[in-house]
């Protein structure tokens, strides 16, 4: 039972990193420290980033929804496995897209924090199958504190793409 209740909570937080939500920025919501949009790219303008970024979240996310769907009250390391690593190409795509985007300065040092948080997140996805089912809990306490650090990366490159905390 406390494994299924780490799990879902790691699948929580690991939607949110890279969540293509369009509402609206409420400046009071932004990340720490965030001021407002990054100055345009040269040649590329933040706009365009934002909409490249969110373009590439909407796969993201739903490879998410998948994973969380075939997860969710998992107690063995078999139902993780093939989930875990198809959740984990789908971030590997995000971040390559994540790379190609253009953005310099502020933006792409955030998006480079963004796709190292992203990668020990990946790591921890492709180690399920080397975990055990009575050390999962200890595999999906792991997997949803290096979420968190991925999703605060995540909320710093929204703040500077101008796109609203999710």
């Amino acid at each position: 039972m406390k494994a299924r209740r780490i799990i879902v909570m790691g699948l929580a937080l690991l939607a949110v990193g890279c969540s293509s939500a369009t509402t609206t920025a409420n400046p009071s919501t932004t990340a720490p420290g965030a001021t407002g949009p990054a100055v345009p790219t040269a040649g590329v303008s933040a706009s365009s980033v934002a909409h490249q970024y969110q373009t590439a979240a909407i796969g993201a996310d739903a490879a998410y929804l998948r994973w969380r769907a075939s997860v969710t009250g998992a107690t063995k390391v078999s139902q993780v496995t093939g989930p875990a690593a198809t959740y984990a190409a789908a971030m590997t795509k995000f971040d390559n897209a994540m790379v190609s985007l253009g953005a310099t300065g502020k933006e792409a040092t955030d998006i480079a924090a963004l796709v190292r948080a992203d990668q020990v997140v990946i790591g921890d996805l492709n180690s399920a199958s080397s975990q055990t089912d009575s050390g999962l809990s200890k595999w999906a306490a792991q997997l949803s504190a290096d979420g968190a650090k991925a999703i605060q990366a995540g909320q710093v490159v929204r703040a500077d793409l101008g796109l609203p905390p999710v």
